[in-house]
């Protein structure tokens, strides 16, 4: 027994101790090759840096599934919206060469681009708002979207920029709210060509690349044919089918760029190396450290320290949730990632040619592997205070952040938090998830001891007098709680009497056949049910079209984009044709109960209908 029991204490400690070695190299490649296969992505490729040295390469699956092409390292892969990236180190170097400032006003620097502010006399856009997608600017509309799969040949970045018009208003007081936008990114690239009588992508592969020895980067034009055949097919899945992207590849300076495995190592070095910064004299070690930083007012003003940056945007990867800074790209067909900390000394890059399948997985493996005998002191402690002095944010906020998007009426009533002080917890609520308890860390700074959050996420702000809230990335400013209560009060027992309806509309609709004296009750429950059977199909419509392959139907002048707009006008039209008819018939009805059920019916229709209009849900048109 004794021989038994130190046999299995022998084997218990070999066992603990091999799991807490690194993987090998091989075992590495190994483990991310059966996760692609497992998530069924055709190829990808992964590197991994310190500041001096390649530690981790792998070019593994198909860049061509049909002819059964794998994924070689000198393969090239979109790389998306880590162009924006690229394009924000462009600006940087403007900067720095004295030819552009942060604080720079859109209207004096580039008068031509058609955008509209109604805050502009006091509160401006600015370069640092497009960088930091806070212009309160719209993103790309369905009609561009679509555009997008088209052959169209724009003489100039100026006209690409208007077909965006309808993008370029702010929602919000610049330096408020960020709210992701494309368009904004395709003016900053208006910027640069101006500024320096160049094409964008040339000023980048000239000042950005070549200086980085990214010899086998840029965009689409810059690669002759042989180049161009390196470039993988991008993949996405429709009806359980994996099918190839048809999107062309655009030349914008919000997506549109093309990399391969070792250019991308390259490039995380230069943000790993303090020493290459300074030497490379693109934008220095002052230029990479602003941006890491936010710029906004906003933020400076009240002190947050987390959020996009100039596009360096805060990611926690790895069991021990290591903070890192970086970026991310997604385009029909392909999904990129890049992270780096100077702390850890380590960045990691992936690239995988399927839309939608997260690089997660992989990269926090890397990270475990790599960083699994670091230790990152925490900078931010909790601190037991008294948080009375923060009474006077109690009370209920609305979200402001994406309060453009059509879809908007589906959640906005439950788009509130509830902040209360409970001794030295900072308690904030909702109905979707019900309390969340932060501690203080200084200042007006909170984060969360539950979720083992090691930075802010939650802070008590304020915004020219009134009181806010920044809730991780969603900005809120005070309301009336009890203005949101009864929306959602009504709301919902208008949604229960059109549901219960429509089920009645059903059982008649069976029951008919059998029973003709139901007739003139059947019609009266059709039309009751009416105006509810357009807005949900109106909405079914829409919601089934949103995919990349299918975009198209809404994007465009087709049957179903059409369709949409008739429903979404006529319902206001049907509400009132329907309350004209109860009220006309009513005396017909000798049935008491019958009348009151009517009479909360068309209350229910005129309330749904009345939301849908003043949210916008009205003659929509995807098409512009």
């Amino acid at each position: 027994m004794k021989i038994k029991f130190i046999i299995s204490l022998f084997l218990l400690i070999t066992s603990i101790n091999a799991l807490s070695q690194s993987l090998s190299t091989e075992q590495l490649k190994g483990s991310i090759k059966k996760m692609i296969e497992d998530k069924e992505i055709p190829g990808g490729i992964i590197t991994v840096v310190s500041k001096d040295s390649v530690l981790f390469s792998l070019a593994c699956g198909y860049s061509d599934i049909k002819n059964s092409i794998e994924v070689k390292e000198n393969n090239l892969f979109q790389i998306a919206s880590l162009t924006k990236t690229f394009t924000a180190m462009a600006i940087m170097r403007l900067v720095k060469e004295g030819k552009l400032s942060l604080n720079d006003e859109l209207k004096l620097i580039a008068p031509e681009i058609p955008f509209k502010n109604k805050w502009e006399n006091t509160h401006p856009i600015k370069i640092k708002h497009l960088l930091e997608h806070k212009a309160g600017f719209n993103d790309l509309s369905y009609a561009d979207l679509a555009r997008r799969t088209q052959e169209i040949n724009y003489s100039n970045s100026i006209e690409k920029i208007k077909s965006y018009e309808s993008a370029l208003k702010s929602n919000w007081k610049p330096g408020l709210v960020t709210s992701y936008s494309n368009p904004g990114f395709s003016i900053l690239g208006y910027v640069i060509e101006k500024k320096t009588n160049k094409r964008f992508e040339d000023y980048i592969k000239d000042e950005i690349l070549i200086p980085l020895g990214m010899s086998d980067s840029g965009f689409i034009n810059h690669f002759d044919a042989v180049e161009q055949s390196l470039i993988v097919k991008g993949y996405t899945e429709i009806d359980n089918e994996i099918v190839e992207s048809k999107n062309k590849i655009e030349i914008n300076a919000s997506t549109g760029m093309i990399s391969n495995i070792d250019d991308m190592s390259k490039f995380l070095q230069y943000f790993l190396n303090e020493e290459l910064q300074q030497n490379k004299l693109i934008i220095g070690m002052i230029g990479v450290t602003d941006m890491e930083r936010l710029h906004s007012d906003f933020d400076t003003k009240n002190n947050i320290k987390t959020g996009y940056n100039l596009t360096l945007e805060d990611r926690f990867f790895g069991e021990k949730e290591f903070l890192f800074k970086g970026n991310s790209g997604l385009t029909d067909g392909f999904v990129s990632n890049f992270i780096y900390s100077r702390d850890l000394d380590i960045g990691v890059f992936a690239s995988t040619n399927f839309f939608g399948r997260s690089n997660r997985a992989i990269i926090d493996l890397l990270i475990n592997n790599y960083c699994e005998s670091k230790e990152i002191q925490n900078q931010y402690k909790v601190v037991d205070t008294d948080l009375s002095k923060f009474k006077d944010w109690e009370g209920e906020h609305r979200e402001l952040n994406d309060s453009q998007e059509i879809w908007n009426f589906i959640n906005f009533p439950v788009r509130t938090k509830s902040v209360k002080i409970e001794g030295n917890y900072l308690v904030v609520s909702d109905i979707e998830n019900g309390e969340y308890r932060y501690k203080n860390v200084g200042g007006n700074a909170f984060l969360s001891e539950e979720y083992k959050e090691t930075i802010p996420t939650v802070y008590l702000t304020e915004y020219e007098g009134e009181k806010s809230l920044k809730f991780y990335e969603s900005t809120y400013v005070t309301t009336s709680k009890t203005a949101y209560s009864l929306l959602r009060f009504f709301l919902v027992i208008s949604l229960i009497i059109l549901i219960v309806t429509v089920i009645i509309l059903m059982v008649k609709l069976i029951i008919f056949p059998f029973k003709k004296s139901i007739k003139s009750s059947l019609v009266r429950t059709i039309k009751l049910a009416l105006p509810f059977l357009m807005l949900v199909f109106s909405i079914l419509l829409s919601m089934s079209n949103l995919s990349f392959d299918r975009i198209q139907n809404l994007g465009t002048i087709s049957m179903i984009s059409i369709t949409v707009f008739i429903l979404t006008s006529l319902l206001p039209v049907v509400c009132i044709w329907l309350i004209y008819s109860l009220i006309k018939n009513r005396k017909l009805l000798k049935n008491k109960t019958s009348k009151i059920f009517l009479s909360l019916v068309a209350f229910a229709n005129i309330f749904i209908c009345a939301y849908c209009v003043f949210m916008g849900w009205f003659a929509v048109r995807f098409w512009i």
